[in-house]
């Protein structure tokens, strides 16, 4: 789930951010009017100033976004997470209940 990213270590969420560098539209989507603001306080956090500037432009140029869009968003930033773990980046498994050991 999406809303896992506020349990993870803050070197995680820095290292998923950077690899979104390019893509600030796609973080911006998926954090879109999140209920969560500890969530995007946490990215926001973990971006560098060129990259929180992205993400704000990126923010700023949303509108009427759709739950799809957002979804689809957020389920691209769990893929692109999951192929970081799979590159031994970092672990992710420790960080969710639905994980068995």
């Amino acid at each position: 789930k999406f809303e896992e990213f506020s349990q993870i270590n803050d070197m995680i969420v820095c290292e998923i951010v950077e690899s979104f560098k390019n893509e600030m539209r796609t973080v911006a989507l998926a954090l879109y009017k999140s209920q969560d603001q500890a969530l995007v306080q946490k990215f926001m956090k973990n971006m560098s100033p060129p990259v929180a500037h992205g993400f704000k432009e990126a923010t700023g140029e949303l509108h009427n976004v759709t739950i799809g869009e957002q979804t689809g968003a957020r389920y691209r930033m769990i893929t692109k997470s999951r192929e970081l773990e799979s590159q031994g980046k970092f672990v992710l498994k420790k960080y969710s209940a639905h994980y068995a050991d």
